[in-house]
């Protein structure tokens, strides 16, 4: 089974039907990078529809021309992994790790809380979670991944230093 090809075949589904992009928009895009050649509109619909393999690099491209929605569109290919994609925050090795892990804290605190507040009786949907409340636990565990991912670039760039090399751990 070609699963690279299906989730890829979805991103480039999914970008255009969401408003994010047109076809035409993501061809010039992607022809603005190359060295030779153009990509048509044609070719992106060809991707689209399945009729032609979408090389993988068009997914990097498509991610850059779309920028603010890449995590979704990466999330599509890292799902069958089981895996959650997070946005890498930027850091430097001069942070404050103590008050770091302090907001880290809050916010990890923060979901734990709104969990507990979801199975409370006198809460909006009693025990059954609401749509709201799921938005609300969602929003809260974006805040607190990105709390982590803060913490780990900023440990990460602290290690490099400390080792003497530019290159960030994955």
């Amino acid at each position: 089974m070609n699963e690279y090809g299906h989730r890829g075949r979805t991103a480039i589904q999914v970008a255009p039907s969401s408003g994010w992009c047109t076809q035409a928009s993501l061809a010039a895009f992607i022809s603005a990078r190359l060295r030779q050649g153009t990509v048509s509109r044609a070719m992106v619909a060809s991707w689209e529809s399945g009729r032609e393999h979408m090389p993988v690099d068009v997914l990097v491209l498509l991610c850059q021309h779309v920028p603010e929605h890449a995590q979704e569109l990466l999330q599509l290919l890292a799902q069958p992994l089981d895996l959650v994609v997070v946005e890498r925050a930027p850091g430097d090795a001069a942070g404050d790790t103590l008050g770091q892990g302090c907001r880290t804290i809050a916010h990890v605190a923060a979901v734990l809380e709104h969990l507990a507040a979801e199975r409370d009786l006198q809460g909006d949907g009693g025990l059954a979670i609401t749509g709201a409340e799921l938005a609300s636990r969602l929003l809260l565990i974006r805040r607190a991944e990105r709390e982590l991912a803060t913490m780990r670039v900023a440990t990460e760039t602290a290690a490099s230093v400390a080792h003497g090399t530019n290159r960030r751990a994955s």
